[in-house]
Formats: C-alpha cells, structure tokens, sequence
C-alpha cells in the first residue's frame, strides 16, 4: 500500500466469509474518494482468507491484508492500526456493512474537516445493562457506534487511551461498575481532551445496511439467519457486487471507444 495515504478503511474479520467481501467490494465501489483499505483476520476457518487473497490480486496495492494467528479481539484490532498505520484519517468499519450510495466516504471526509472523530451514531449510556464479561449488571457508558466511525488519527492516538471493552468499579454507582464497551473509554479521552466530535445527519443511515451483528453472531443457526432474511439478501447483493466488478470495466471499455467514434 502507499506509504501515508490521506485515508484507509480498517476492516476487522473473523469468520464472515461472504459479509467480508460484501464489505470491501462495496466500500471500495462506493467511496467517492481515494483511499485504501486493510483487512485484518484473527485465524478465520470458513475460506476468508483464500477470499482475501483473491481480493488483493483484483485490487492490488489497494487492498491490505493483516493475519494475525490466534486473533485479535475488535478492540484490540482498532488499537493496533490506530497506533501502526500513518494515514491520517482511518475509518473502522465492521464485517457486516454493505454500503449502498456513491459518495459514503466522501461525506466522512467533508463533516472531518470540523471534527476528529465522526460517527453515524452515538449510543446513550445505559443503565441496569447486564455485561457477561462482569456476570452482573452494569452501567454501560455512552460511545460512538463502532461499526462505521472515522478518527483523525494523530489526535486520537495521542489521548493514549484503548478501543478494547474495559469495566471500571464504581462505588457511586448503584450498578457499581461502568462498562466502557468498543470504542466508549477514548471518546470519553477524547471529549476531557477537548476534541471535537460529529455525528452524521438521519439520512446518512441511508448509505448503508449493517447485517444485524453478523461480525459478532458467527454461532447464529441458519434458522436463526433466515428468520433476519440475512441469509437470503446477504447472497444476493454480494452476487450484484461481483457482476459490478466484473461489468463495469468492459462498460468503460465501450463508453471510451463510442465516444472516440
């Protein structure tokens, strides 16, 4: 990949064979705007990695692939590129987002030019939340949706606080422990450090589908899929997206050669 690319698009994989390629295909096809993108998989066993090497023949320098044996929880894969990559904007996406309108990261960039750390969504702080990893309930404390947020990086790697879940106890709390879920304990740095935060319009929702969780659902049953209507639709639009890829060069092709007529 470029050395210093203004922006890359940070993909962390782990057994969503077909949402992972929906993804990249569909990010890539739909940007609107020069970037790179870099795939990281923790040891996937449904065929993501021989996908991800087809990928990168089709994309070439475009396309980033990052194993890692053993695996990478989501918070530690966004911690690892925000301290590794020198782009100077990275935008996190999940496995399981498709986009669908032109122009998605064009947006991104545009509402950054006010902000270092721009999100389609902020989620509320909750409270009588009940955390498996603490096996009681908690407050969970209010962040940016993990699944589609762009950081300026320098600043936000510069408030030396982790993406990774962490639980904090709390006597003066009723719940007596705050869960800082994916990506809740930097924007809480990030706000004492006085950065700047936006949040796209309602209408921005319309650029993508996120799949119901599918990057952290890999042990729902077929049935299970189906009853979401993932396991027909997902299909369907990675089978649209191939044919993009593989149409729209010969379409240019033609369009280049009519008008020389």
């Amino acid at each position: 990949m470029t050395d210093g690319a203004e922006v890359t698009i940070c993909i962390a994989s782990w057994n969503t064979v077909a949402a992972t390629e929906l993804a990249v295909r569909s990010a890539m096809r739909l940007a609107g705007a020069p970037c790179e993108i870099i795939v990281g998989d923790g040891g996937s066993t449904d065929g993501t990695r021989v996908m991800l090497h087809r990928l990168r023949r089709e994309y070439g320098d475009m396309l980033e692939l990052d194993f890692v044996e053993g695996g990478r929880t989501h918070g530690e894969w966004l911690d690892h590129w925000t301290a590794h990559k020198d782009s100077k904007f990275l935008v996190f996406v999940d496995s399981d987002m498709r986009f669908r309108r032109y122009g998605w990261l064009r947006t991104l960039l545009d509402t950054a030019r006010r902000a270092d750390l721009v999100t389609c969504e902020f989620l509320q702080e909750r409270q009588d939340c009940f955390a498996p990893a603490a096996e009681r309930v908690v407050r969970l404390a209010e962040r940016p949706a993990p699944w589609l947020m762009l950081i300026r990086r320098e600043p936000i790697a510069a408030t030396g606080e982790s993406f990774a879940v962490r639980l904090v106890e709390r006597d003066d709390l009723r719940e007596g422990v705050v869960a800082f879920d994916v990506g809740s304990a930097v924007y809480a740095a990030a706000k004492a450090c006085g950065l700047r935060f936006a949040v796209l319009p309602d209408d921005y929702q319309l650029s993508f589908h996120h799949y119901a969780g599918l990057s952290w659902r890999a042990g729902m049953s077929v049935r299970q899929l189906g009853r979401s209507g993932q396991v027909i639709m997902l299909p369907v639009m990675l089978m649209i997206e191939r044919a993009h890829s593989r149409f729209r060069p010969l379409v240019l092709r033609w369009l280049q050669l009519v008008r020389r007529l």
